[in-house]
């Protein structure tokens, strides 16, 4: 299995995803990062799958510190597409997660009110 990032770039980015609503700024943060812990790896696959999965009533539910970051491929919506994206990067070295991606960035793709399926 393949982790990807921490050190303090990565702490930086948590910061900066966490504080961004308060100050009205936006949000960096890593593509795939879900848990925002600053590694890209299995945990955070099954973070998504609990935010996508998850309703309000369900108690294991994830609410993520950075939807954007569980927005594995980009296309504006965190959905199963996204999980499956994440573990094939990870476990069968398929596509990379969308930018920003492997270092901290500012999301570039509009997002949805509600963007689960």
């Amino acid at each position: 299995m393949t982790a990807v990032g921490g050190g303090m770039l990565a702490k930086s980015a948590l910061i900066a995803c966490l504080c961004a609503p308060i100050l009205g700024a936006p949000r960096a943060f890593i593509r795939g990062d879900a848990t925002g812990d600053g590694l890209v790896d299995a945990r955070d696959a099954a973070a998504i799958a609990r935010y996508v999965l998850g309703g309000a009533e369900h108690p294991w539910r994830f609410a993520p510190p950075c939807p954007a970051a569980g927005d594995v491929d980009g296309d504006g919506a965190v959905t199963m597409r996204d999980v499956c994206a994440l573990m094939d990067f990870l476990m069968r070295g398929g596509p990379a997660p969308a930018p920003p991606f492997p270092e901290p960035g500012l999301d570039a793709a509009p997002r949805a009110p509600n963007d689960k399926d």
